[in-house]
């Protein structure tokens, strides 16, 4: 998000440092109204732009970098995948979940999968509708109330380059987009409150209490959030549980059921990796990935031919993919016991086993 910078660094010139000056061609003193702390020269706007057009010009920079490296390794999804139009329903409707999650933060997950076609249209049009009548107010009031805008700017422009225009991954949304855009929005909370509410003892005694409820209350949910983060386990069970319902696209949930797997494997437990390695090929059948684990899983358990069914099959869908090769190539389907533990799911590179 941190390449919307030059963006923002305008916003902030309009408020609160009030250095836009339309009329003006050259740069000059501020207005006598403005505050002393906030005391800096106006300038035309080709003079501010010109400013940031280093930050600008690394912001393209990288901003190529970053796709082209996204896009090498796979993880951008095409218009024959995902149209643009579905693309642009999806980001209307994640600008609203956002904003319902900073004020109502439940059902969080580490994985939020993609409806796809079978988004919600009602709830697209709600999130839309909110979304015209913010910006409208924030425009209505933008000479009053500048801070409303600015605010509201920051929240949808420091979005634009993970809103899921570009698709990264099988991923809806993600939390952890909103820990810089969300400034905005306390900004433009902030600021309300002490126009509309300090004017009286009894107006800063009501805040002060609302305060410290609105804290108490955000320090027990994040403390409650952190409860899944024990262990991967309760962490991927828990994406499960509060987003199975919330989608019918199913087969993009599967990537939290396959992660599921892997760690119960990586803990050891290999019996317990089966349900949900199979749970998630049954959401999506073609995942080379998880039949690659299931494979390996039943491997370890000495279940051979269904070991070589899942690999083969995993072999036949990634026709490039190394690991898959390797196991293949590097261990016995006909005799249990050279089966080794050492061959976990996507880790690093090991040699072959040596024989008993």
């Amino acid at each position: 998000m941190y390449v919307t910078l030059p963006f923002l660094l305008l916003l902030l010139d309009y408020w609160p440092l009030q250095r836009v000056n339309l009329a003006a061609t050259e740069p000059g003193p501020n207005s006598a109204t403005t505050p002393p702390e906030l005391l800096h020269p106006t300038a035309p706007g080709k003079w501010l732009l010109l400013e940031k057009l280093p930050f600008l010009v690394f912001t393209a920079l990288f901003g190529c970098v970053a796709y082209w490296a996204q896009d090498s390794g796979g993880a951008v999804s095409s218009l024959d995948t995902l149209p643009l139009w579905l693309r642009i329903e999806n980001a209307v409707l994640v600008y609203g979940l956002y904003l319902l999650k900073m004020f109502w933060p439940q059902k969080l997950a580490i994985f939020y999968p993609h409806p796809a076609t079978t988004i919600s249209h009602t709830a697209v049009i709600v999130s839309g509708v909110c979304l015209v009548a913010i910006t409208t107010y924030a425009m209505w009031r933008v000479r009053k109330q500048p801070y409303l805008m600015v605010g509201w700017l920051w929240y949808l422009g420091t979005l634009v380059p993970v809103i899921g225009l570009v698709q990264l991954g099988s991923q809806q949304m993600a939390d952890r987009y909103t820990y810089f855009s969300l400034i905005g929005i306390f900004v433009a909370v902030i600021w309300l409150i002490p126009d509309k509410a300090v004017e009286t003892i009894k107006g800063r005694l009501f805040v002060s209490a609302l305060a410290t409820l609105i804290l108490a209350t955000s320090a027990f949910l994040a403390w409650r959030q952190t409860a899944y983060w024990k262990n991967s386990f309760i962490l991927l069970q828990h994406a499960i549980d509060v987003t199975d319902f919330n989608t019918l696209a199913q087969e993009n949930l599967s990537f939290a059921h396959y992660n599921l797997g892997n760690a119960f494997f990586r803990a050891n437990r290999i019996a317990e990796s089966i349900p949900p390695l199979k749970r998630a090929l049954s959401l999506r059948p073609q995942a080379s990935e998880a039949h690659y684990s299931l494979g390996v899983s039943y491997h370890v358990l000495g279940n051979l031919e269904e070991a070589r069914r899942h690999l083969e099959q995993a072999a036949t869908l990634q026709p490039n993919d190394p690991p898959t090769h390797r196991f293949l190539g590097c261990n016995h389907f006909e005799d249990p016991s050279r089966i080794s533990g050492r061959h976990l799911p996507r880790t690093k590179w090991t040699p072959c086993p040596t024989p008993h």
